[in-house]
């Protein structure tokens, strides 16, 4: 009986070993959440000039079609050269893979369904965007990042109510900035720190 217990300790230990191991591998650098928030920024920057100051309201949702050109192969190939290098596949890094590629397929839906009915997708977009940043903050054991989720959540709650398009892409912009890239970077500086250690 002793020795069931010690068994119990010694499998929970090697167990808990694992999961910190795994957490280590899985210290996001931030990457995706420096190059989307940056892109996003620069996109809610660029529609936000085109539709207040050059009166080009129709044009500038193209700024939306550029930046999953740029941001996608660069996300896919920063990605299969760091899990190349890491090495670190196992069910947490994947659930981690499966939730933002989920995330990808839900928004590229929600933005299709809402072109259909000709509405503005931003507020579910920050809903989903909420859903996935929290989770990651919890897969990642990062407080920043829950926090960031909870301005998506805010902001969808508030976006509505904005009446100005070019406002309400500003808003936005300053929504992922404090949500996403204010979190990227404290995400980049703690694994510059931990990779140092």
């Amino acid at each position: 009986m002793n020795n069931t217990n010690l068994n119990a300790e010694t499998s929970f230990k090697i167990i808990t070993e694992m999961i910190q191991i795994t957490r280590r591998k899985l210290i996001d650098d931030g990457f995706h959440f420096l190059l989307w928030g940056t892109l996003i920024i620069l996109a809610c920057l660029t529609q936000f000039i085109m539709i207040h100051f050059l009166d080009k309201n129709e044009l500038s949702n193209l700024v939306w079609l550029i930046m999953p050109i740029i941001g996608v192969p660069v996300s896919i190939l920063y990605g299969s050269k760091k899990q190349e290098s890491e090495n670190n596949s196992n069910i947490i890094s994947n659930i981690y893979l499966f939730l933002w590629k989920g995330f990808g397929i839900s928004l590229f839906l929600i933005i299709i369904i809402c072109s259909i009915y000709k509405h503005t997708p931003t507020a579910f977009i920050m809903i989903f965007m909420g859903f996935a940043v929290y989770l990651s903050g919890s897969i990642l054991k990062f407080n920043p990042l829950k926090i960031g989720s909870l301005c998506f959540w805010i902001g969808a709650i508030i976006f509505p109510f904005i009446n100005y398009n070019a406002y309400q892409v500003l808003f936005y912009g300053v929504i992922v900035f404090l949500g996403y890239l204010v979190p990227g970077i404290l995400l980049w500086n703690q694994f510059k720190k931990n990779k140092n250690v």
